[in-house]
């Protein structure tokens, strides 16, 4: 990973550390709706196989927020090694 970095230019590093933004904002929200949705649905609703499946997935989806988070941390570390040379 670190050498896949080294070798990007710093427009490809701002567009990468742009989409990783995205995406990371993105999924925050879809986890957040999906949990609301889910506990809505256990505590109003019969039906609870689905919420709790809605529940599972949100927790799984939640999994990937950490690895994201280093992905950004590792592109603005670059980054900024970057401008500190110049």
């Amino acid at each position: 990973m670190k050498k896949e970095i080294e070798n990007k230019t710093t427009e490809q590093l701002k567009s990468n550390m742009d989409m990783l933004k995205a995406i990371t904002g993105c999924l925050i929200i879809a986890i957040t709706l999906l949990l609301a949705i889910s506990t809505y649905g256990l505590i109003m609703k019969d039906n609870n196989s689905v919420n709790i499946a809605g529940m599972f997935v949100a927790l799984c989806l939640s999994a990937i927020l950490p690895m994201q988070f280093i992905s950004m941390n590792s592109v603005k570390t670059e980054l900024k090694s970057r401008n500190t040379k110049n």
